[in-house]
């Protein structure tokens, strides 16, 4: 990578965030220098959660840094270059309070389970998104191969190791039997079940462990491999972390922090070559979840399973109460209720697409789950008309979170409504409803540092007083199957709605897909194009969560005409609206004349 295309790389994972206070510069140069000394994807969109159409136009471009920072970006670019040091850490940018494995956004695949070494920021996005940047330290593993698979089955760390081939680490072809450390271990997923995807890994904390074998091991081109018919017989003492962040002063996340967990602390199984393990003991765990005291007893009898919901490896256990029942729910924010009948019960384990040559830190042991049927509710901040239905949702406890997840969530009367701007030029306010009248899918979050989170899907129709086509009718929006995301923190509740796909959500099935054209009047210019195909709102809400005290919303038009409806007279506007579409004649190949003309 030369000094250009590593500029252009920090360009892109920064050119969105706003500076607007010396805490800002120093907050930026921080990240700066540590995304200087971080992996960073040869696309980097992929370091993104969550990447807009619009994100690459206009000032979301990596030309658009100032003169400051891209003398910074250079800067810093050509040290890392001139220094050699390998990287010590892999980015990714969020723009949501909480991780969580369920929740693709905030945790890529390839750490799900994967420690956080370093979060810096939240920064404010230009598009109004808050932005946390966490960086996943690497470490240095010994890996272990059977022969006919590409991927080693076993990485690890051993007392004693010897090194040589360029730093490969190695031991002594001998040993058949090595004490583990910590304080990770990856398996490859698909020993533990055949359904888990290729390339996948699961990431355990542990405080020691043995790995033996039938058989020595064989150095083949610097790597200790195994010849399929050898059996590995993987015992390991795990580490349940405890976590320090809780936040006690916060108003949310209690439910979270009342819950207590205690996770399998012994995990054995045994494998021959690219054969399925099997379990031979998983210690019991238990839990206090919502006021709910429960023990989880290993099933023997069951194999282990790929959850893709979950996205997770489902080690069957048996919950010692036929039903779950929240019985004191501490949350205001979003109130859970309700009984239901135990479907399964799990220890839930992640799976990660993780680098093999630079692998990073696990960040614990998993979590424990169980399915329930129908009887559990969910109402929050904001609904009316009633609470929703959980169809058949997975409530999972890890040692910070707590998360609740249903793709069949119902309420038919349930209705949502986001008050916006209002100003002398209309007495009317500004607003968005929402509507939640079929099945859609429904994920809660809690955590112990004082967050809690909804992501639902929605319907919406909005109703703005701008802009307004050359008529002066104002735009028919309604949307279907739109991204709801509110957040609930002690300093600040989020929300994001947004969607990409208006038009095709609205075509007639019977008819040939071609929208229709409507047309803005700019000062003494006609600018046509179609119908708004994407709506993209990031704001935040105050504390009865309806009114939206400060916001960016975006309505994109056509490939990259986009307009940003701000709570100013809409004249005020005029000139952005203009400024986009001469951008997207410009791509498009029209000359700035037509444009001036037309």
């Amino acid at each position: 990578m030369d000094k250009i295309q590593l500029a252009t790389q920090l360009a892109y994972l920064s050119n969105n965030i706003q500076v607007n206070s010396p805490e800002d510069e120093q907050n930026l140069a921080m990240l700066y220098q540590q995304l200087a000394s971080s992996s960073i994807e040869t696309d980097p969109a992929k370091s993104y959660g969550l990447s807009f159409t619009n994100q690459t136009v206009h000032h979301f471009s990596p030309d658009n840094l100032s003169q400051e920072q891209a003398a910074n970006v250079q800067s810093i670019a050509a040290r890392a270059l001139e220094t050699g040091q390998k990287p010590t850490h892999r980015v990714f940018v969020r723009d949501t309070p909480i991780r969580n494995t369920q929740l693709k956004t905030s945790s890529p695949a390839w750490a799900s389970g994967a420690a956080v070494d370093k979060t810096i920021g939240p920064f404010i996005g230009k598009d109004g998104r808050k932005l946390w940047y966490d960086f996943y330290p690497f470490e240095e593993f010994i890996a272990l191969y059977v022969q006919g698979n590409p991927n080693p089955v076993l990485l690890f760390h051993i007392s004693v190791f010897r090194r040589f081939f360029d730093n490969i680490p190695f031991v002594n072809q001998s040993t058949s039997s090595y004490q583990l450390t910590g304080n990770t271990v990856w398996i490859y997923s698909p020993v533990l079940t055949t359904d888990a995807p290729a390339g996948y890994y699961t990431g355990l904390r542990i405080k020691g462990g043995e790995i033996s074998l039938s058989e020595a091991p064989q150095n083949i081109n610097g790597q200790i491999t195994v010849n399929a018919g050898v059996t590995i017989t993987v015992q390991l003492q795990l580490d349940q972390l405890i976590f320090g962040n809780a936040d006690t002063t916060s108003a949310y996340g209690k439910d979270a922090r009342a819950a207590s967990l205690t996770l399998p602390q012994q995990f054995d199984f045994s494998f021959t070559g690219n054969e399925t393990a099997i379990i031979n003991y998983v210690s019991n765990a238990q839990w206090n979840l919502y006021g709910a005291s429960a023990g989880f007893t290993w099933n023997a009898n069951a194999a282990a399973s790929f959850n893709t919901l979950l996205n997770e490896i489902t080690i069957p256990f048996s919950y010692d109460q036929q039903i779950f029942t929240v019985e004191d729910n501490l949350s205001a924010f979003n109130v859970l209720s309700g009984s239901s009948k135990v479907l399964t019960a799990s220890w839930a384990l992640p799976v990660a697409q993780i680098d093999i040559t630079n692998p990073t830190t696990a960040a614990g042991i998993g979590a424990l789950a169980i399915q329930c049927d129908t009887g559990i509710s969910a109402l929050w901040a904001g609904v009316q008309n009633g609470a929703l239905t959980l169809g058949s949702p997975y409530i999972q406890l890890d040692i910070e979170h707590i998360a609740v997840l249903d793709l069949g969530a119902i309420n038919l009367s349930g209705t949502q409504q986001l008050l916006l701007w209002q100003d002398e030029l209309n007495p009317h306010r500004s607003s968005i409803d929402l509507f939640y009248n079929t099945a859609f899918p429904f994920l809660y979050l809690s955590d112990a540092a004082g967050n809690e989170m909804v992501i639902a899907q929605t319907n919406t129709v909005a109703h703005f007083d701008r802009p307004v086509t050359v008529d002066a009718r104002p735009l028919d929006i309604k949307t279907k199957n739109s991204v709801l995301i509110i957040s609930a923190t002690k300093y600040i509740n989020l929300l994001y709605l947004y969607d990409e796909n208006i038009l095709a959500d609205n075509a007639d099935p019977a008819w040939e897909y071609s929208p229709q054209a409507i047309s803005f009047a700019l000062e003494n210019a006609v600018f046509k194009t179609t119908k708004a195909d994407r709506l993209l709102l990031f704001g935040e809400l105050d504390n009865n969560f309806i009114n939206v005290e400060k916001a960016n919303l975006y309505l994109v038009f056509g490939l990259y005409a986009y307009l940003p409806i701000l709570p100013d007279p809409y004249a005020a506007n005029l000139g952005v609206l203009k400024e986009q579409f001469a951008n997207y004649a410009r791509v498009a190949g029209i000359s700035d004349a037509y444009v001036n003309r037309n």
